[in-house]
C-alpha cells in the first residue's frame, strides 16, 4: 500500500480483478456461491463479475460514496490496493492485461 495513501471512497479502483483460490474460499464462505460472483473469460482463470459499467459486482454505490459489499472478505488484490496509482489520481494504473481482458469480455 501507498505510504500516506487516504480511500476517498470514489469507486474508481474497483474493476473485477483476477481471483485466486483463497480468494474464492473466503467469498464462499461468506455465502456467496462461485456462480454469483465468478467470471471465466481468459484461459478459465478466474475474475469477479463485472457490472454493465464495469466495475466490480460487489461494489455498491450511491450518489455520495462507494464502498464493497465484501471488505472483510475482498480478494488479495483489493487488499493490496493501490500499490500504484496513475498521475496521482484514485484511478489504479493500467496493466498490460488489462486491454486484453476487455477484449475478450466484449
Amino acid at each position: 500500500m501507498l505510504k500516506g495513501f487516504k480511500c476517498n471512497r470514489c469507486g474508481k479502483c474497483c474493476y473485477p480483478p483476477r481471483l485466486y483460490s483463497k480468494d474464492i474460499k473466503r467469498i464462499k464462505r461468506a455465502g456467496y456461491s462461485e456462480e454469483s460472483f465468478i467470471e471465466r473469460s481468459i484461459g478459465n482463470i478466474p475474475y469477479l463479475r463485472e457490472q454493465k459499467n464495469g466495475k466490480c459486482t460487489f461494489l455498491k454505490q450511491n450518489k455520495k460514496s462507494s464502498s464493497c459489499k465484501i471488505y472483510d472478505c475482498r480478494p488479495k488484490i483489493c487488499r493490496l490496493y493501490p500499490t500504484r496509482l496513475l498521475n496521482g489520481s484514485c484511478e489504479p494504473e493500467k496493466l498490460a492485461f488489462d486491454s486484453i481482458i476487455a477484449k475478450a469480455r466484449s
